[in-house]
C-alpha cells in the first residue's frame, strides 16, 4: 500500500482554514497520543501558499513506524504532528493505532494489521497459564506415584500389603477359584486364633471345604476329633507356596500393565498442557 495519502486539499489561502479544520478533525479521529496539541500557525501557512502560489495538501504518511501529519505546498513542506509507533512500548495500544489506520486511512492493510498480530501475539491469559501448569504439575506427581506402585507390586506373598491382601488380590482371586486361600490365609497371617480359624475355615461341617493336600487334611481333622488344636503351619506353608507358584506374580503383572497403561494416559495430559504453554511462550 502507498505510504502515504492526501486528506484534503486547499486551493486557495483564503480557504486554508476552512479545510484545515476538516484535516485536524481527520486527524483527530485516529485518536493517536501526539506529543502536543496540533496548532500550526494558519497565517504563516496562508503566507507560504500565496508566496508559492500552489494549493496545501494536507498528507498523511505512515513510513518507518512512524505517522507523520503535514501540509504539503509545492517543494515545501511543514510537519504538523509526529507519533512514533516503536517509541509506544504497550502493544496494545500500537495495535488500537494501527486497527485505525486500517479502519479510516489507505496507509495500513488487513495483511499488514495480520502481520503485526503474528508479530506481536497477545500475552497468555494467567488464569490459562496457571491451569496448563496445575495440569502438568498434578499429572506430573501422579506418574511418580504411580510408577513407583508399579514398581514396588509383589512377587510373592509375604510382601503383598494387607490392603491389597482383603480387596485387591482377593477379588482378582476369586473368579479364579484362589479366594478362599487368600481369606485363610490372611486371616492367619493377621493373628486370628486357632480355633477361630478352624470355625471359619476348617471345620469339617464347612461346604465346600478348603482345598488341600489329603495328607494335611487328614492331619488336621485328625486333630479337630481329638478335641486338639491343630498344628496349622503345614497348611499355611502349603498355601503360600501354592500363591508364590505364579498367582502373586500374575495379579501384579496385570495390576502393572494397568497403572502403566494409566501412567501412558497421564503422560499424554502433561505433555498437552506442556505444548499449550509452549505455545503460548510460557515455561511449564
Amino acid at each position: 500500500m502507498a505510504d502515504n495519502q492526501t486528506l484534503v486539499t486547499a486551493k486557495t489561502p483564503d480557504r486554508l482554514p476552512v479545510i484545515w479544520t476538516i484535516a485536524e478533525k481527520r486527524v483527530n479521529d485516529l485518536k493517536f497520543d501526539f506529543p502536543a496539541k496540533i496548532a500550526p500557525d494558519l497565517k504563516k501557512l496562508q503566507e507560504k501558499m500565496a508566496k508559492s502560489g500552489k494549493p496545501a495538501d494536507f498528507v498523511i504518511e505512515f513510513k518507518g513506524n512512524k505517522f507523520s501529519f503535514k501540509m504539503v505546498t509545492g517543494s515545501d513542506t511543514t510537519l504538523l504532528a509526529q507519533v512514533n509507533f516503536a517509541a509506544e512500548k504497550d502493544v496494545a495500544t500500537r495495535r488500537k493505532w494501527l486497527q485505525s489506520l486500517r479502519d479510516q486511512t489507505d496507509l495500513v492493510s488487513n495483511a499488514d494489521l495480520a502481520k503485526f498480530d503474528k508479530d506481536n501475539p497477545p500475552p497468555p491469559d494467567p488464569a490459562e497459564v496457571a491451569k496448563q501448569r496445575e495440569i502438568v504439575k498434578t499429572e506430573t506427581g501422579r506418574i511418580k506415584i504411580e510408577q513407583g506402585i508399579a514398581d514396588a507390586l509383589p512377587k510373592k506373598w509375604k510382601n503383598v500389603p494387607e490392603g491389597q491382601r482383603e480387596i485387591g488380590f482377593k477379588n482378582w482371586g476369586k473368579p479364579k477359584g484362589i479366594g478362599p486361600w487368600i481369606e485363610f490365609l490372611s486371616a492367619a497371617d493377621s493373628g486370628r486364633s486357632v480355633e477361630s480359624l478352624v470355625k471359619d475355615f476348617l471345620d469339617p461341617s464347612i461346604t465346600p471345604p478348603l482345598k488341600m493336600r489329603p495328607e494335611t487334611r487328614r492331619v488336621i481333622d485328625d486333630a479337630i476329633k481329638a478335641g486338639k488344636k491343630p498344628d496349622l503351619s503345614r497348611l499355611k506353608t502349603e498355601i503360600e507356596q501354592l500363591l508364590d507358584s505364579g498367582f502373586v506374580a500374575k495379579y501384579s503383572a496385570e495390576g502393572k500393565k494397568s497403572i502403566e497403561d494409566n501412567i501412558k494416559e497421564r503422560k499424554v495430559r502433561a505433555n498437552a498442557a506442556a505444548e499449550k504453554l509452549k505455545a503460548m511462550g510460557v515455561k511449564p
